[in-house]
């Protein structure tokens, strides 16, 4: 699932984009944030928001973030417009008719960027810590699986450890972000690591084991099979 919300706004929504921001900033701060370069210097000198810079509008900076809803990165974009003046915005144009092709929530208003911010915050937002080694099954079925379970029901960020990233340098990432569960899938290694960098964070872990013993998960009655362990987690069964 994409984790990106796009926000842009017309010179005279300004002040209505940054009071949005600030309203809802717990809930925006649990995702990556882009937006035009006038936008994102009024958020960020209003917020503690961290938000990625794109172009003006004038010079292009609409189109740039209409290239990421094309490339599917896209969860939402907040476009507060003056209908006086935006109404004959080409660059407007081709934003609306890319979120309505890839299916992108798109608030052109503050009544429909509220219902979109009131969504996002009753969504979970859940890190996937995976081992593609773990185990001696397939990583890409198993990660396929695992995301075709879970991301109907949670926003779903993913990040693979390989030989020079360890389970506690992606664990950070989740920590900075708010997150509201990490999920460990991989085998006991894995799962220690990643437990053991939650100790007192008050984060919920879950549990999809894919090594060869997965003792801890056998000694809480977690299930072996990534299908089942999955529900588990879905079921809020703790």
């Amino acid at each position: 699932m994409p984790d990106t919300i796009a926000l842009i706004a017309s010179d005279n929504r300004k002040d209505d984009i940054v009071r949005f921001a600030s309203a809802h900033a717990p809930t925006l701060a649990r995702y990556r944030l882009i937006a035009t370069a006038r936008t994102k210097e009024r958020i960020q000198a209003a917020t503690r928001l961290s938000v990625e810079q794109k172009l003006t509008a004038s010079l292009g900076g609409v189109i740039q973030i209409a290239a990421e809803v094309a490339s599917g990165n896209i969860l939402a974009v907040i476009f507060l417009i003056d209908p006086l003046v935006d109404s004959s915005n080409s660059n407007l144009d081709v934003l609306v008719h890319l979120c309505n092709v890839h299916n992108v929530a798109l608030a052109t208003n503050l009544a429909t960027a509220e219902a979109i911010a009131t969504q996002l915050a009753k969504t979970r937002v859940a890190h996937l810590i995976f081992n593609p080694v773990a185990g001696q099954g397939n990583a890409e079925q198993d990660l396929s699986l695992i995301r075709q379970i879970l991301e109907p029901y949670l926003n779903l960020k993913i990040h693979q450890t390989t030989p020079e990233v360890n389970p506690e340098q992606l664990l950070k990432t989740a920590l900075s972000t708010h997150a509201d569960l990490v999920i460990a899938s991989g085998g006991d290694g894995t799962v220690s690591a990643v437990a053991g960098a939650l100790i007192n964070t008050g984060i919920p872990l879950g549990i999809i084991p894919r090594g060869t013993a997965n003792a801890f998960a056998v000694a809480l009655g977690i299930p072996g099979s990534p299908r089942n362990a999955c529900q588990i987690i879905l079921g809020d069964r703790t």
